[in-house]
């Protein structure tokens, strides 16, 4: 009996696909974001607080901590430019 409601359990999770939160989604992608600003920052050779100025310069918007989704997605692009190219 147990392991037939459990095996039900199981059914009804697997059949509802897992919706990721905004907050959540936003949360990984600024972490993408600090690890592109890393990869970045060592490749030029310059502090991470500069290489976030710099995407801030360039992309517009304010702080991280404040940006929307739009804006943290653009700065990725540019800082996966900016990988490019270096």
């Amino acid at each position: 009996r147990r392991q037939l409601a459990r095996s039900a359990r199981r059914d009804r999770r697997e059949a509802v696909p897992e919706e990721v939160s905004l907050h959540r989604a936003l949360e990984s992608r600024r972490k993408e974001l600090n690890s592109l600003v890393s990869q970045v920052a060592r490749v030029r050779g310059v502090p991470h607080s500069h290489v976030h100025a710099g995407l801030r310069r360039e992309a517009g918007g304010p702080s991280l901590a404040r940006a929307t989704t739009e804006q943290v997605e653009a700065r990725i692009r540019l800082a996966r430019q900016w990988l490019s190219v270096a």
